[in-house]
């Protein structure tokens, strides 16, 4: 099918090749051998007397063109999608659509994990791909790459709908063992021992409670950096560090590892987790079902 004289499929196409900045990644993205996505740019270039994609030393950069190009391509896309894939009722037990979902290991564990075994004794068909956090979580719900986006209710974007799902409250864990904690710690305890945080993006963003001691003026002794919340019990097992987590979180690891946890010596704020869509699939039934079993799955 042609419009304006285009191969609408060259729209898929252009897109790709403007979001990977690369002949070789758009070419993967779409499982297109590269000489089919070079055809596809040179008639693309045709069409809009434009480069589009130049090559600058090492990489790809877009033209003014291009850039001007990206969003309103990118949003057809988006309502074309939206539009092909509305149904006016969604039957979970007979359908067999793959979500999907970004969340940290923290929500996967406290609130998808739970949510995906109720859910599949009444909807065994379905399938879902939880994808970790990125640096930039909103443009990746922005670009409508995701179908649910599970974030801190302080983070979400003002442009696309959210819904809160629950709270939760910081606490401090360590193991068992650790002869360094009795009932719980002084401020002066709390800062001199060795500290396990959590950080993503290649260790360089700081999560909610490092932020707050930064900002409150405490200087812990970091000593491990995590890259997922998953890993800091083992790096508390068998140590006299403690670390500062989520009160849900602690309590599922403690139910199978060697630790304890309790208030932190500090007053911290409250958690509210929350869950966001993008607005052109606001009035799709399958989200709106998979919402109504994340707000279930939470209120327990």
């Amino acid at each position: 099918m042609h419009f304006k004289g285009l191969d609408l499929n060259l729209i898929v196409a252009l897109d790709a090749l403007l979001t990977h900045r690369s002949v070789t990644r758009a070419a993967q993205a779409l499982h297109l051998s590269q000489p089919a996505m070079s055809g596809s740019l040179a008639r693309l270039r045709a069409h809009y007397d434009d480069q589009l994609l130049v090559r600058c030393g090492q990489e790809f950069r877009l033209t003014s063109v291009a850039e001007g190009l990206a969003g309103p391509i990118r949003s057809v896309l988006l309502q074309m999608d939206a539009a092909l894939d509305m149904r006016l009722h969604f039957d979970q037990s007979v359908s067999t659509r793959n979500f999907i979902l970004m969340a940290s290991d923290y929500m996967s564990i406290v609130l998808v994990s739970p949510a995906l075994r109720r859910i599949k004794q009444a909807a065994s068909g379905l399938t879902f791909t939880v994808v970790p956090f990125t640096q930039s979580p909103l443009q990746v719900l922005e670009r409508g790459d995701i179908d649910l986006l599970l974030i801190a209710d302080n983070l979400v974007s003002a442009d696309q709908p959210y819904e809160t799902l629950f709270d939760d409250e910081f606490v401090c864990v360590c193991w068992s063992e650790n002869h360094c904690v009795d009932e719980g710690l002084t401020v002066e305890q709390f800062l001199s021992m060795g500290h396990v945080v959590c950080r993503y993006g290649n260790g360089e963003v700081s999560y909610i409670e490092e932020q707050f001691f930064r900002n409150a003026g405490y200087d812990r002794h970091i000593e491990v950096i995590a890259s997922s919340f998953g890993e800091v019990p083992y790096f508390l097992v068998g140590t006299q560090r403690v670390a500062v987590t989520h009160r849900k979180l602690a309590q599922t690891f403690a139910r199978s590892m060697p630790l304890r946890f309790f208030a932190p010596p500090v007053p911290m704020p409250v958690v509210r987790q929350a869950m966001q869509w993008h607005s052109y699939r606001h009035q799709d039934p399958a989200i709106e079902w998979l919402r109504d079993q994340l707000k279930i799955e939470s209120s327990f």
